[in-house]
Parts: structure tokens; sequence; C-alpha cells
């Protein structure tokens, strides 16, 4: 069996029979993105593809750099990708099924000295690499969604379209010293429809809350 990422079965799975299990609002959102990759036995620390040569992908598995690992862990370790915040040690690699038991799960990082192993890490979340058809590996998906759509604690993504507010006179406008009332227009809308609540303030007072009229001129007066 062979480690080359780019032509497996798991990258090809993971964004078709994968992707197309994930809600269809959220499976619209996630971005297409290109990743670095090593396409196996060689130079641990050349060859790597990225930038406009990375590979295109939807969703994908992590490499052994992402996750904190470097060559000094692994010297057949490849350089395929920078460490992600999250990964800052064991612990944050561990990951749990179900029943709250550590399994192990594959990084997309072949071992360059061999042209069929791919490391993973274990359940106590140290590196380690096997076969890359061994069935006892399981996989922790990744994909990137925009920065501004909104995930709760728990990890539930919403896909609602935040309101969206225009007017002549842009949000964070210094208006000066008012010696008489002044009219500022506005419109409010939302692209799913949903009602808005908006609250309007002149120099940190609240002065009025009303629900708007979608795409209907809206005027606030400043006194």
């Amino acid at each position: 069996m062979s480690n080359d990422y780019q032509n497996s079965y798991i990258k090809t799975w993971l964004n078709s029979t994968f992707l197309n299990k994930i809600d269809e609002k959220i499976r619209e959102v996630i971005k297409t993105i290109k990743i670095p990759f090593k396409k196996g036995v060689g130079n641990a620390s050349t060859g790597v593809q990225s930038g406009y040569y990375g590979l295109s992908c939807k969703v994908f598995l992590l490499s052994g750099y992402e996750v904190g690992f470097t060559q000094n862990d692994k010297s057949t370790l490849p350089i395929d990708g920078a460490k992600l915040s999250y990964f800052s040690d064991n612990n944050s690699r561990i990951c749990k099924d179900s029943t709250n038991t550590g399994v192990l799960w594959w990084l997309r990082s072949p071992n360059t000295g061999s042209n069929s192993y791919v490391y993973f890490v274990r359940d106590a979340g140290s590196l380690d690499n096997t076969e890359s058809y061994v069935a006892v590996v399981d996989v922790r998906p990744a994909f990137v969604l925009p920065s501004n759509l909104p995930v709760t604690a728990d990890g539930t993504v919403s896909t609602n379209s935040l309101p969206e507010i225009t007017s002549d006179t842009p949000n964070g406008t210094d208006l000066g010293e008012i010696s008489e009332s002044i009219e500022l227009n506005y419109t409010v809308n939302d692209a799913d429809g949903d009602a808005v609540s908006v609250k309007e303030y002149l120099d940190g007072t609240l002065k009025r809350t009303y629900t708007a009229s979608l795409g209907s001129a809206n005027t606030f007066e400043c006194v």
C-alpha cells in the first residue's frame, strides 16, 4: 500500500462521502484550500508541495507539524504545515470516542523513509507510524470555515447570517458638536429574513429600541 496522500482513498472519501454527510448549509460555506503535502518517500526536509502547488481540497487530515510534532520527534516526519495554536501539548492531541476512550487517529504525513508507512497520533497523544492500510486507526477530519461563522461552546455551527445595516453615515462617524436636531437615515436587512431588534445610542445613551422593517428606510433623530 502507498503512503501518497494525494492519491489516497482517505483523501477521496473525505471530500466525497464524508463531506456529503455534513449539513448542507455548513457544507456550502466550507472553504476550498490548498494544503501542503509530501508525496511520499524521500528527504523529509525537502519536496513538500505547498502554496500554489499544494493539494486542493475541502476536507483533509492534519499533518504532524500542524498538530505540534517536529523532526525532533521523528527525523522522517516531513515539514508539511505549520503548528496550529490549538495543539499545545500531548493532551490537546488526545482524541476520544463516544465512550470517552482515547483512540488512534491518522495524520496525512508519510514516513519519508518508507513508501507505505504513515504517521498517526496515539491514544495518549504521542506520535507513531504504521502501514497505511491498518484499520484500527481512526480519522479526525479537518476543514476551514469562515472566521465570522458563529460556533457555540459545544461545537454547534450556525449558518445564520448577521444582519446588515447600511447608511450614508458610516458607523463610528464623529458627528461633532450638534447644535440642532439632525436625522440619520439607514436601512436594516437580514439575508435569512429574521426579525432584527435595533437599539439606537447617542453618546452611549440608549435612545430607542424597536423591531426594524427589513429593507425599509429608518430614521435616527439626534437631538
